[in-house]
């Protein structure tokens, strides 16, 4: 019974050492040195090249404004596009949040604008659409939109190439709840109401307008998805050379109907799988896959568009060298990217590009449906300066006994 108290004190005065040592010990710094103040300047000149072309936004307080790189931006039909948005954020409220813009066509000579807001319903959020959010938004927009390109206004989709595309006119109110489950899991049910008043087609030189009448239409269904990246972020070093691909695994359905025309009523569903696999420390496999069926009579204007690019920039998971014009709406289609990344394999055994740390990349893209089906290959680097890339591409188009064509675009991260 000694022999134990003894061991008990014994073990007491080294943990009440070593707390105290824990405690009163003042931490002791090195210097950074040369090496270390270099990679921190390249890291905030990566983050400052990124930041200015993708998403960026300036604080002020409580207001954010932004996105900047949609401040400016052109397309034929509205002519130079000049827009401000701003939005609350935590620091305003935890529990609200509003957002709005403004945009003017030089063209057109019509203003666009847009409102929404927000309300949390958690009991202590820290931010509306933290994770996992339980938040209802309420927005209204008098706004244009091109099909299957939701950044059409940011300033590097206006190096337009001569081709065709759809620019619509659409005024929208709509409603939306968002509850996240703790499992990643998150259902959104919508309702909307929509009043599409004009459809301006470019093709070249030439804009014609495809919409005899204004068509009125509400929307109600419900996206169900898996995104368990909001839950946790994938930890792979891998992931800062790449283009963001988040987990996710969603289905989406709803009805649209229309009071005028009660015999173009139908029913939309679709999905969405992508997943980024990681192949050892050196290479990384990306897949997506994309696809919807219309059920019912409908007019073209509500068709699938499948995800493409009409400008110099490449769209990363879609079609670079599709022609709008052959297969621009499809009432039933199905879009797959494969791409395998090799992180810097081949080029990193090379001196003096192992500093670049680019991502060699090769890929293959199909898009089946209504019409025959379309193939691209390419091959590329990106990564350069952390948002810059380029790649080869090679198209296979179907509808033209297999006959194709070769291009050359710019990847931005």
């Amino acid at each position: 019974m000694k022999t134990q108290l003894q061991k008990i004190i014994i073990a007491t005065l080294i943990l009440c050492g070593l707390c105290t040592n824990r405690l009163f010990s003042q931490p002791t710094y090195e210097p950074l040195g040369s090496k270390d103040l270099e990679r921190v300047s390249k890291l905030l000149l990566q983050e400052r090249m990124s930041g200015l072309l993708s998403g960026s936004y300036f604080t002020l307080g409580a207001i954010d404004l932004g996105p900047l790189e949609q401040t400016l931006s052109y397309n034929p039909t509205e002519g130079w596009r000049i827009k401000a948005g701003a939005g609350t954020n935590a620091s305003f409220s935890r529990r609200f949040a509003l957002r709005g813009f403004l945009a003017y066509g030089t063209s057109d000579r019509k203003f666009k604008y847009g409102l929404s807001a927000a309300v949390s319903f958690k009991r202590k959020p820290s931010s509306v659409y933290a994770f996992p959010a339980n938040c209802l938004t309420l927005s209204y927009k008098d706004n244009t939109n091109i099909p299957s390109c939701p950044a059409y206004d940011a300033f590097y989709n206006s190096m337009t190439e001569s081709s065709s595309y759809y620019l619509m006119y659409e005024q929208t109110a709509s409603l939306t709840y968002l509850y996240e489950f703790p499992f990643a899991l998150s259902i959104s049910p919508f309702v909307s109401c929509s009043r599409l008043y004009s459809s301006m087609y470019h093709h070249n030189s030439d804009i014609y307008e495809t919409l005899s009448q204004p068509q009125n239409y509400a929307k109600a269904g419900a996206e169900v998805a898996f995104k368990p990246q909001r839950k946790r972020k994938n930890i792979s070093t891998l992931n800062s050379m790449l283009y963001p691909l988040e987990t996710y695994a969603g289905f989406t359905v709803f009805a649209n109907i229309y009071p005028d025309y009660p015999e173009q009523n139908h029913t939309n569903a679709s999905f969405l799988l992508q997943e980024r696999l990681f192949a050892g420390r050196r290479m990384a496999v990306d897949f997506r896959l994309k696809g919807g069926k219309i059920f019912g009579s409908s007019d073209n204007h509500y068709w699938f568009s499948p995800l493409f690019s009409n400008t110099f920039i490449s769209s990363v998971y879609g079609m670079n060298l599709l022609t709008p014009d052959n297969s621009f709406f499809r009432k039933e289609y199905m879009q797959a990217t494969l791409q395998l990344n090799l992180c810097g394999t081949i080029l990193n055994s090379i001196p003096f590009l192992k500093q670049l740390k680019v991502n060699e990349f090769i890929y293959g893209k199909a898009l089946f449906g209504t019409c025959e089906p379309y193939y691209e290959a390419g091959v590329g680097i990106d990564n350069l300066f952390s948002c810059l890339g380029v790649e080869l591409i090679r198209s296979f188009d179907m509808q033209q006994q297999g006959r194709g064509m070769w291009g050359v675009k710019i990847r931005l991260k």
